[in-house]
């Protein structure tokens, strides 16, 4: 069994999405050897069920709706595990989709989310008996379980900011039709609609980051319900006086490799969510400190990954171990947010690549600081190149963009950091530099 866990989490942990949905359901369906395997979410007063995955006969195929009542699904909706190794089209005569099916065997598993309510289930249906096989797929329901709801939570937690940003960017282009009549309300309109991008950058940063930290997350849990089923069994053989050397030695390399993998994804989570706080945090409390300014840097690309990975950009960052600075963080937080969402909205497609981003810092003789941004993207046109840092100005209005980014870039680093940036020239990609001072202590 340890070797399917691990040929599963091998194949599917590149993915996210539908994407992890679809791959996880296959590779069950192949180790198991089913008939269907599906996943499935249940509506609030668990009457109906809404399949999000549907494999038949090792083929994705077009998903749909169906009743839970007086069908062994409703039996998952009331324990964790429902289990018929055979006859069940006899135990549930009224439901006709097993009948119409040939369906003799079948093992259901719960999916419950972060609260521990059940939200839907995952299947596995066969034409034959599975009396002898049945607790393998089990075990391999339950050990993944967690991984999936997960990443369901995760789809509707994306869904929903994604709600959220719609209607603050709705919010938006209202009130740009208002300007333009009331030009006399421009000043006091511009600073609302800078702070709802700023909610809607921090929207999408929370997306992200939701995202990075559920992949390792999804790891420990599925390392965690393998230790307890192997402990299940451990203790199984300890009542049952059949545990040998072999047995326990086994279970001790299982258990540290669980451990191992456990341990290292749950730091790595820590670590995602402890950069997270301290820049976002950073981004509503503007106030001075001394930073080491590359640390700081990699803190806020960190939150970030999932800006960048949405369109495999790969980001180099270049400064100094030692460049020290006292500044404001948030500021520079807020600037490297909008470059890089700027890069990967405006520049990069998915399917492209290499996408790079390079980021050099270093200190002049004067002790100001210059840092230099490019990336190897589509580039400016001539009238893009000349409005670059013009409030309004986009050459995505029709896809919801709002013109703020770079006006908000260059406010920041004029007016907060008291320095100043610049386009620079070339054929291929953009290329900014911006120049600040440390502030007196």
């Amino acid at each position: 069994m340890e070797d399917y866990i691990q040929e599963i989490i091998e194949d599917a942990s590149s993915t996210y999405g539908a994407d992890f949905l679809q791959k996880i359901t296959l590779k069950l369906n192949k180790i198991l050897n089913a008939d269907y395997t599906y996943i499935a979410e249940a509506d609030e007063a668990y009457e109906n069920a809404d399949l999000v995955v549907w494999v038949a006969k090792g083929v994705p195929s077009e998903t749909f709706s169906y009743p839970l009542k007086d069908t062994p699904c409703s039996d998952v909706m009331c324990q964790k595990v429902a289990c018929f190794p055979n006859g069940v089209a006899r135990a549930f005569p009224d439901d006709e989709f097993l009948a119409d099916l040939n369906i003799d065997g079948y093992i259901g598993t719960a999916i419950r989310d972060s609260r521990g309510r059940i939200m839907g289930l995952i299947a596995a249906l066969y034409e034959r008996d599975i009396s002898e096989e049945q607790a393998l797929i089990s075990g391999l329901f339950q050990v993944f379980s967690g991984r999936i709801a997960a990443e369901l939570e995760r789809a509707k937690f994306e869904a929903s900011l994604e709600n959220l940003n719609g209607t603050l960017e709705e919010q938006v282009r209202t009130r740009t039709r208002e300007l333009t009549a009331t030009l006399g309300n421009l000043q006091a309109a511009q600073q609302q609609l800078v702070e709802s991008e700023k909610m809607a950058a921090l929207g999408r940063l929370v997306t992200g980051v939701a995202h990075e930290v559920n992949t390792p997350l999804g790891i420990a849990i599925t390392a965690h319900s393998f230790m307890e089923k192997q402990f299940a069994d451990f203790r199984r053989q300890v009542d049952a006086h059949e545990l040998t050397i072999e047995d326990m030695e086994s279970y001790c390399d299982s258990t540290r490799e669980s451990l191992r993998l456990q341990a290292f994804n749950l730091n790595h989570a820590k670590d995602l969510i402890d950069s997270f706080k301290r820049t976002a945090a950073d981004q509503h409390v503007l106030e001075e400190e001394t930073i080491n300014l590359r640390d700081y840097y990699s803190d806020v690309i960190s939150t970030l990954a999932g800006v960048l990975n949405k369109k495999r950009v790969c980001l180099e960052l270049d400064m100094p171990e030692d460049l020290k600075v006292r500044t404001l963080p948030g500021v520079h937080a807020q600037v490297l947010n909008n470059l890089i969402e700027n890069s990967a909205r405006h520049g990069f497609d998915a399917n492209s690549g290499p996408n790079r981003i390079f980021i050099t810092g270093f200190c002049h003789a004067d002790g100001s600081v210059q840092v230099d941004y490019s990336d190897n993207g589509k580039g400016l046109d001539a009238e893009s190149r000349e409005k670059i840092f013009e409030p309004f100005y986009t050459t995505a209005r029709s896809e919801g963009g709002t013109g703020l980014g770079m006006s908000i870039v260059y406010n920041l680093i004029v007016q907060s950091l008291k320095g100043q940036i610049e386009l620079l020239p070339g054929d291929s990609g953009v290329s900014f530099c911006y120049r600040f001072s440390s502030f007196a202590d």
